[in-house]
Protein backbone atom coordinates (compact mmCIF):
# COMPACT_ATOMS: atom_id res chain seq x y z
CA UNK A 1 0.00 0.00 0.00
CA UNK A 2 2.55 2.41 0.88
CA UNK A 3 4.73 1.72 -2.19
CA UNK A 4 1.14 2.88 -4.55
CA UNK A 5 0.78 5.95 -2.69
CA UNK A 6 4.36 7.07 -3.35
CA UNK A 7 4.35 5.98 -6.57
CA UNK A 8 0.73 7.78 -7.09
CA UNK A 9 2.64 10.69 -5.30
CA UNK A 10 5.47 10.68 -7.86
CA UNK A 11 3.25 10.68 -10.62
CA UNK A 12 0.99 13.69 -9.66
CA UNK A 13 4.40 15.69 -9.03
CA UNK A 14 5.52 14.50 -12.28
CA UNK A 15 2.58 15.82 -14.46
CA UNK A 16 2.13 18.72 -12.33
CA UNK A 17 5.88 19.83 -13.84
CA UNK A 18 5.27 18.50 -16.99
CA UNK A 19 1.80 20.90 -16.99
CA UNK A 20 4.20 23.59 -15.52
CA UNK A 21 6.65 23.46 -18.63
CA UNK A 22 4.28 23.42 -21.17
CA UNK A 23 2.64 26.48 -19.74
CA UNK A 24 6.34 28.48 -19.22
CA UNK A 25 6.93 27.32 -23.20
CA UNK A 26 3.76 29.04 -24.60
CA UNK A 27 4.15 32.47 -22.18
CA UNK A 28 7.80 33.01 -23.20
CA UNK A 29 7.62 35.71 -26.19
CA UNK A 30 6.53 38.68 -27.00
CA UNK A 31 2.64 39.47 -25.95
CA UNK A 32 0.06 42.77 -25.97
CA UNK A 33 -3.10 43.91 -24.81
CA UNK A 34 -5.78 43.42 -27.12
CA UNK A 35 -8.65 46.43 -25.90
CA UNK A 36 -10.99 44.96 -27.97
CA UNK A 37 -10.64 41.41 -26.05
CA UNK A 38 -10.32 42.75 -23.13
CA UNK A 39 -13.94 45.05 -23.54
CA UNK A 40 -16.08 41.72 -24.98
CA UNK A 41 -14.33 39.51 -21.95
CA UNK A 42 -15.71 42.23 -19.54
CA UNK A 43 -18.75 42.30 -20.90
CA UNK A 44 -19.25 38.46 -20.61
CA UNK A 45 -18.83 38.96 -17.18
CA UNK A 46 -21.55 41.27 -17.09
CA UNK A 47 -19.57 44.24 -15.92
CA UNK A 48 -20.53 47.95 -15.42
CA UNK A 49 -20.03 50.77 -17.79
CA UNK A 50 -17.70 52.34 -15.03
CA UNK A 51 -15.72 49.40 -14.97
CA UNK A 52 -15.10 49.04 -18.79
CA UNK A 53 -14.44 52.63 -19.11
CA UNK A 54 -11.77 52.59 -16.71
CA UNK A 55 -10.45 49.24 -18.34
CA UNK A 56 -10.78 51.57 -21.49
CA UNK A 57 -8.67 54.46 -19.67
CA UNK A 58 -6.23 52.34 -18.85
CA UNK A 59 -5.63 50.23 -21.79
CA UNK A 60 -5.94 53.26 -24.43
CA UNK A 61 -2.55 54.31 -23.00
CA UNK A 62 -1.05 50.72 -22.93
CA UNK A 63 -1.63 50.75 -26.70
CA UNK A 64 1.61 50.18 -28.04
CA UNK A 65 3.16 48.21 -25.12
CA UNK A 66 4.69 45.17 -25.51
CA UNK A 67 5.40 42.75 -22.83
CA UNK A 68 8.52 40.30 -23.73
CA UNK A 69 8.67 37.29 -21.24
CA UNK A 70 11.85 35.89 -21.24
CA UNK A 71 12.75 32.14 -20.72
CA UNK A 72 14.89 33.17 -17.58
CA UNK A 73 12.33 34.71 -15.83
CA UNK A 74 12.91 38.11 -16.67
CA UNK A 75 10.79 40.39 -18.48
CA UNK A 76 10.29 43.59 -20.16
CA UNK A 77 7.47 46.17 -20.94
CA UNK A 78 8.25 48.38 -23.90
CA UNK A 79 6.03 51.37 -24.27
CA UNK A 80 6.69 55.03 -26.04
CA UNK A 81 10.27 54.22 -25.88
CA UNK A 82 10.76 53.60 -22.62
CA UNK A 83 11.98 49.83 -21.46
CA UNK A 84 10.88 48.76 -17.85
CA UNK A 85 12.01 45.75 -16.58
CA UNK A 86 11.27 43.14 -14.31
CA UNK A 87 10.31 39.55 -13.44
CA UNK A 88 8.05 36.87 -13.70
CA UNK A 89 6.73 33.46 -12.23
CA UNK A 90 4.41 30.18 -12.16
CA UNK A 91 2.66 29.34 -9.14
CA UNK A 92 -0.17 26.99 -8.45
CA UNK A 93 0.92 23.96 -10.40
CA UNK A 94 1.29 26.71 -13.64
CA UNK A 95 -2.42 28.65 -12.65
CA UNK A 96 -0.99 31.44 -11.56
CA UNK A 97 1.25 34.05 -13.01
CA UNK A 98 3.52 36.52 -10.84
CA UNK A 99 4.39 39.34 -12.65
CA UNK A 100 6.56 42.10 -10.78
CA UNK A 101 7.74 45.39 -12.58
CA UNK A 102 7.02 47.33 -9.88
CA UNK A 103 9.33 46.37 -6.81
CA UNK A 104 6.21 44.06 -5.16
CA UNK A 105 4.08 40.81 -6.92
CA UNK A 106 0.57 40.95 -9.31
CA UNK A 107 -0.53 37.53 -8.64
CA UNK A 108 -3.09 36.53 -11.91
CA UNK A 109 -4.78 33.82 -12.34
CA UNK A 110 -4.31 32.04 -15.62
CA UNK A 111 -8.22 32.04 -17.05
CA UNK A 112 -7.04 30.97 -20.56
CA UNK A 113 -3.48 30.20 -22.57
CA UNK A 114 -3.32 28.95 -25.93
CA UNK A 115 -0.25 29.70 -28.70
CA UNK A 116 -1.67 33.13 -29.49
CA UNK A 117 -3.85 34.53 -26.67
CA UNK A 118 -3.58 34.76 -22.70
CA UNK A 119 -6.05 35.66 -20.32
CA UNK A 120 -5.26 37.21 -16.69
CA UNK A 121 -7.43 37.78 -14.43
CA UNK A 122 -5.66 39.86 -11.32
CA UNK A 123 -6.47 38.86 -7.80
CA UNK A 124 -6.05 41.91 -6.09
CA UNK A 125 -9.04 42.65 -3.56
CA UNK A 126 -9.79 45.85 -5.26
CA UNK A 127 -12.57 47.39 -7.52
CA UNK A 128 -10.65 48.57 -9.93
CA UNK A 129 -8.91 44.81 -11.08
CA UNK A 130 -10.09 43.57 -14.33
CA UNK A 131 -8.80 41.29 -16.62
CA UNK A 132 -6.21 41.56 -19.31
CA UNK A 133 -6.23 39.75 -22.40
CA UNK A 134 -3.02 39.83 -24.09
CA UNK A 135 -2.29 38.27 -27.84
CA UNK A 136 1.46 36.90 -29.01
CA UNK A 137 2.68 39.16 -31.09
CA UNK A 138 6.12 38.99 -33.26
CA UNK A 139 9.56 40.56 -32.74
Amino acid sequence: MRHRFLTLFLLTILVSACQEKKIRQQIVGPWAYDLEATRLEMSNREASPSEINYMESILNTLNQARVVFNRDGSMTLAMDGLEETGTWSLQSKGNELIINLTGSDQVNTIQYLSTDTLILYPQRPDADSFPRVLVSVEE
